[in-house]
């Protein structure tokens, strides 16, 4: 049968990898603490002035740093900001602040998702090489290099690239949370942790902390710095955005130890200003501790995960493939937006095709991906196509973790009923229930019950109507909308076939 990746309440605030212009414009780069406005009108016509006698990078800088901190935002700083990020002569150090300036306002619906084609990606690594010859010393060049790398799959060159930026800027914000999940990515997330340890900004950065507190729990099964986390929130010269994530990953922590009254409080602080990290965390544990989550911040900009997550809870398994899809643009290296699509396409939505294209989309970059093996075997079953399926499942069990081995044995299942072997097909489907029973699974009891079920309908064998028994009492003990889906696609088997 089709899986995900993993269940929506093992999810950890693992920091969101872009580009370093949407990583801007997210917001993840401003300013730490609440602004506190002052009359500086004079200083600001002052710099004008000097801007006027001497339009260099470094007066028009001071000038553009002086209407920010004023909280002026018209033409004239979005001009100056421009106008700095563009001119090649502005230094590196000023290039990075007017680009932060540039991008911060602009709406993320404005830009343009990541490209996730293989061309796209090696056309930006010619221009981001090119750049780099320029600027060799550019840590912001060499992460957006190493993602690039990340995208097409090809893991020791984006580390050589990240290791670069690292020795180049060892404390940027953006340098050390792009590192930490590209090792989260790459299943290292001790080395994710250890870059984020041994910054010096980390008790004072609440972006920075939130990551480590994520990548502990993922390394070591608890956090490092909790009180450090809680002595940040407590304080009132954070902005609540700066401070969702922290928020978010502490109240994951306390709902899994079942403090809920404390998770509840540390989510709805997370969710005052929330990033769409934030958001989707929220959406991921909602289903906890009597958590309150207002569909309203679904609307949050970018906030893809969050809507897949929902909209497949509902059983709307289209747009949850849609914002699936959206999820994988976002985050075009990732293997959880492409898994999660190919699962909620097939098993869902009952739409093979999309769930075999997305699977293989996936598959240029991890071939050996078992879940996305054994999806794009769950596809090719159902259209007819056994043999292909069983290569890819054979794959699949190849790599499998022994929390999938069940999976694998319902998909072997189908496979075998698709190729007419209907008595393997049962043993198959027996032993993966079997197991997942003894595993407390049972909505995936369900899940694969219902699936059985319906191969024996299809060949109407002398065992199907037990089969249909069968299924419908093993869904009377779940309530997702998998079992619901199934339970409608099962009747309408049966009612053809009867007819």
């Amino acid at each position: 049968m089709s899986a995900k990746a993993s269940r929506e309440d093992d999810r950890q605030v693992i920091p969101r990898w872009r580009s370093f212009r949407r990583t801007v414009v997210a917001g993840e780069l401003g300013a730490l603490h609440r602004p506190e406005p002052e009359d500086i009108s004079s200083e600001i016509a002052t710099l004008r002035q000097s801007v006027t006698d001497a339009p260099g990078p470094f007066t028009r800088a001071d000038l553009l740093n002086a209407l920010i901190s004023a909280n002026i935002d018209d033409d004239e700083t979005r001009s100056l900001a421009d106008e700095l990020a563009l001119d090649p002569g502005t230094p590196e150090p000023l290039r990075g602040f007017s680009m932060w300036a540039a991008f911060r306002h602009r709406s993320p619906q404005d830009e343009t998702l990541e490209g996730s084609t293989s061309q796209a990606r090696k056309t930006e690594i010619s221009t981001l090489r090119y750049r780099l010859k320029e600027r060799p010393r550019n840590a912001v060049l060499w992460v957006d290099l190493s993602l690039a790398f990340a995208t097409l799959g090809n893991s020791k060159k984006s580390i050589r690239a990240m290791e670069t930026a690292l020795g180049l800027s060892l404390d940027s914000r953006f340098v050390l949370r792009a590192a930490a999940r590209l090792f989260v990515h790459l299943e290292d997330p001790e080395r994710a942790n250890r870059v984020l340890a041994r910054s010096a900004r980390l008790k004072y950065d609440p972006w920075l902390l939130s990551a480590e507190l994520s990548t502990a729990q993922l390394a070591y099964g608890r956090f490092q710095h909790a009180r450090a986390a809680r002595e940040l929130l407590t304080s009132a010269q954070f902005s609540p955005f700066a401070l969702s994530e922290l928020a978010s990953e502490l109240a994951s922590g306390e709902i899994m130890s079942g403090r809920d009254r404390r998770a509840r409080n540390l989510f709805a602080q997370s969710l005052i200003s929330p990033t769409e990290n934030a958001v989707a965390q929220a959406a991921s544990m909602s289903e906890k501790g009597d958590l309150r989550f207002d569909p309203k911040l679904l609307d949050v900009k970018g906030g893809y995960e969050a809507r897949a997550i929902s909209h497949s809870r509902a059983g709307s398994w289209h747009e949850a493939t849609a914002e699936a899809v959206n999820w994988h643009r976002d985050q075009p290296f990732a293997i959880e937006p492409i898994t999660f699509g190919s699962y909620t396409a097939s098993l869902g939505e009952a739409d093979y095709v999309t769930g075999l294209a997305l699977a293989r989309d996936g598959l240029q970059t991890h071939p050996k991906d078992a879940l996305l093996n054994n999806n794009a075997a769950f596809a090719l079953a159902h259209m007819g196509k056994p043999e292909e399926a069983q290569a890819h499942l054979r794959i699949a069990v190849q790599h499998e973790s022994i929390a999938e081995t069940h999976v694998y044995e319902a998909t072997q299942g189908l496979i075998d009923f698709r190729r007419g072997l209907v008595a393997a097909g049962r043993k198959s489907y027996e032993s993966a229930i079997e197991g997942l029973k003894k595993e407390g699974q049972t909505d995936m009891v369900a899940v694969a019950t219902s699936l059985w079920a319906i191969e024996e309908v299809r060949q109407s064998t002398p065992q199907a109507l037990e089969a249909v028994k069968r299924a419908a009492s093993a869904s009377k003990l779940s309530t997702t909308a998998e079992t619901r889906t199934l339970r409608s696609r099962l009747a309408a088997a049966a009612n053809v076939h009867r007819g």
